[in-house]
């Protein structure tokens, strides 16, 4: 069924009367016209977003104020959730990361291929042991793995893919806004922010001065971009298990927990594997804080801020597409205006950035004291190419919420396809009473 998003935007703009420039503010986040600076944590194996949220607060909790007094800028802190889905998947990812993405010697995936082949737990065992894992994995874990290797596998790559796309273009969108980009990634979430730095800087070169990263606890084997460094501790037991099977930069800092003084940590909280981002690499007792703070501040001295391409503000839509000519991002306005190549200019916001020569990005946005109540309706029309596309809207709010959402256009519409987009949000704005624009997004 086609989702007509002209007739639904002028059906509602006729429906609530009174569609001025009113005094509303789209915003709650800091002044967007200050220097600004995205700090990402990106997190590792079997987080929940509730989890990747506290370290992302706790690594915004030790740098905000330091950071914001170095250089009178601002600081926002995100996070870039890589989803898990749970600890026997996100493992089999890893070892797709490490063959596919660092062209890796595949001893990960061997395992996996003789589970497929359903040899025993005893000689896969045997396996592991002549690496030096002496029952790492237990035999009931290996029966685990075997019975959802075939999903695994499956459901790992395509979660793999949309995970590199979505990060790569959170940096992307936030270097086209002219903000500088500083990522602290744990674990499993190196491997994603290599992935994402390379595609970032093999589309847009200029940006390498602009995007750096810290890793914690990396089984990456390879730094990428002018601004890397990391730290991984000698006894870290994850990385350590890995880097018997698989190629690993090599552990830089002594970080036992148990050399803790238990008069000054009452409560050591010790993780057993010594890989943990909060207990076992953040804890300011321990060697490796002072690395990371050291290495976390030398970024936000030395990268540089990019040139502005794109505007954002309280609504900004971002879309990207892969290899065909043409995809078109449309937005309908409260007040009917349709905003798309041919009319860039609306009655809110603007298409400042429009790509005809494929992947994008295109951009809309609408300032933080220009928006107005009433629906905002955003889509994308397939114009031209010759096999289905994949194109992805990201979505950027003034109350700091983010959405990523990918659809499948299979039919190229051309100009036909103008007023009968694909429809990927529908945004009501509101008043809270207050003045402060309110934003509801299906």
């Amino acid at each position: 069924m086609k989702s007509n998003l002209k007739v639904l935007a002028v059906g509602i703009a006729m429906a609530l009367p009174g569609y001025s420039h009113a005094e509303l503010n789209g915003c709650s986040l800091e002044d967007n016209d200050t220097p600004t600076t995205k700090v990402y944590f990106a997190n590792g194996v079997d987080n929940s977003p509730t989890q990747a949220d506290i370290s992302m607060r706790l690594v915004k909790e030790r740098f905000k104020t330091k950071l914001s007094s170095l250089e009178g800028h601002t600081y926002i802190f995100d996070t870039a959730y890589n989803d898990t889905q749970g600890t026997p998947k996100d493992v089999v990812q890893v070892f797709q990361q490490k063959i596919l993405d660092e062209g890796g010697k595949g001893n990960g995936y061997a395992l996996y291929i003789m589970l497929r082949n359903g040899l025993s737990s005893e000689f896969i065992q045997q396996y592991l042991d002549k690496y030096f894992l002496f029952g790492y994995l237990s035999e009931e874990k290996i029966e685990e793995f075997a019975q959802i290797l075939q999903e695994a596998q499956v459901d790992a790559l395509q979660d793999r893919s949309m995970v590199n796309d979505r990060h790569a273009t959170y940096y992307n969108d936030a270097l086209a806004a002219g903000h500088r980009v500083i990522i602290l990634p744990h674990s499993q979430g190196n491997l994603f922010t290599t992935k994402a730095i390379d595609s970032v800087i093999t589309d847009t070169p200029e940006y390498a001065d602009s995007i750096g990263y810290f890793g914690v606890a990396t089984p990456a084997s390879r730094r990428v971009g002018n601004h890397e460094d990391y730290v991984t501790a000698h006894d870290d037991r994850v990385i350590d298990a890995l880097r018997l099977i698989e190629d690993v930069l090599p552990s830089n800092i002594d970080n036992d927990l148990t050399n803790l003084d238990p008069t000054d940590d009452p409560d050591p909280r010790e993780d057993i594997k010594n890989h943990s981002f909060v207990d076992s690499y953040m804890r300011t007792n321990l060697p490796s804080w002072g690395v990371i703070d050291a290495g976390i501040t030398k970024l936000a001295k030395n990268l540089v801020y990019p040139t502005r391409r794109a505007g954002e503000g309280a609504i900004r839509a971002t879309l990207q597409w892969g290899n065909n000519p043409d995809v078109d991002l449309h937005v309908f306005e409260p007040s009917g205006k349709h905003v798309y190549f041919s009319k860039k200019i609306g009655d809110y916001g603007d298409l400042d950035l429009d790509d005809t020569n494929g992947q994008g990005p295109e951009n809309y946005f609408v300032s933080c004291d220009n928006i107005a109540e009433g629906l905002f309706t955003i889509g994308a029309n397939y114009y031209s190419g010759s096999t289905p596309e994949e194109a992805q809207i990201t979505l950027y709010l003034g109350n700091g919420l983010t959405y990523s959402r990918t659809k499948v256009l299979s039919e190229v519409k051309g100009p036909s396809g103008n007023h009968e987009p694909v429809l990927y949000y529908k945004i009501n704005v509101t008043n809270d009473g207050e003045g402060n624009a309110v934003y509801s997004v299906e």
